[in-house]
């Protein structure tokens, strides 16, 4: 989905609204402001054995993917990651968004 009205989310609106037990769900309102993630899209990997495989981020680009592993890089994008939940609605209120959203796109 993207920024603003899904256009064609609603199969995808209505299959996350359907699969609540599995997931969480966390949306950003769009006047939560500028997020640290949206220049770039970014995975934060833990492992099960941090000793044996330390956390690392995997970066998204446009046609290219990165992997920072030194801890003061992790670091960074676990405060970013932090800080995007903090501005994040409460997972009652993005699922009232979402089920918002998919009748309106059903309209």
């Amino acid at each position: 989905m993207s920024r603003g009205r899904p256009h064609h989310g609603s199969p995808r609106l209505q299959e996350l609204a359907s699969d609540l037990n599995a997931i969480t769900i966390q949306a950003l309102p769009l006047d939560s402001g500028f997020q640290a993630s949206m220049s770039n899209g970014f995975v934060l990997l833990d492992y099960e054995n941090p000793e044996q495989d330390p956390s690392l981020v995997s970066l998204e680009g446009r046609g290219s993917s990165t992997f920072l592993e030194e801890p003061h890089q992790v670091e960074a994008f676990r405060e970013a990651f932090g800080s995007i939940q903090r501005s994040a609605l409460s997972e009652t209120a993005a699922i009232r968004l979402i089920e918002q959203l998919r009748e309106e796109t059903t309209k």
